[in-house]
């Protein structure tokens, strides 16, 4: 309620505020399995995107490289937020 909507086009751009911050505190059923199949679905997603010619390969590219470098992180992220402790978001601010 309290986000923008984002166009379909500019998620690829947008994956880390998703997967690393939105998802993990604001989905209950947010766990590390959980983010790694979300990955494995958006790669597919935006693949389909990008033969449809909705998105350019250069966005797709960017999308692979954020869930190939953050995936791990955000994975650390969840499984620290479901266990209780928020000191790592004292960093994002």
């Amino acid at each position: 309620m309290y986000y923008d909507i984002n166009r379909m086009e500019d998620g690829c751009a947008q994956v880390n505020g998703f997967q690393g911050d939105f998802f993990i505190r604001k989905c209950m059923w947010s766990t590390p399995a959980a983010i790694r199949q979300y990955c494995a679905s958006l790669k597919k997603f935006y693949k389909s995107m990008l033969g449809a010619g909705l998105i350019q390969q250069t966005s797709y590219d960017q999308l692979l490289d954020e869930i190939k470098y953050g995936k791990e992180e955000w994975c650390d992220r969840c499984e620290a937020f479901n266990g209780g402790s928020f000191s790592f978001y004292e960093d994002l601010f």
